[in-house]
């Protein structure tokens, strides 16, 4: 069965421990060029809120499991 929240955790941190999260550094990078008053304090937020979001997704999925 394709795991959405597993996919997603993939795609954030790659298949190996690796924490170097290149897409959200792409996905950061096209933010930063469409806004040029982009903050580090927003970066910050929005990459813990992320993480909380993922986290409660993957708690979700396991728990309907």
């Amino acid at each position: 069965m394709f795991s959405l929240t597993n996919f997603g955790l993939k795609f954030m941190f790659g298949s190996d421990n690796n924490r170097f999260n290149f897409s959200a550094v792409i996905f950061f990078y096209i933010v930063y060029c469409f806004h040029p008053n982009f903050s580090i304090t927003f970066l910050i937020t929005f990459s813990t809120t992320l993480t909380h979001l993922l986290n409660s997704l993957l708690f979700l999925e396991i728990f309907l499991n």
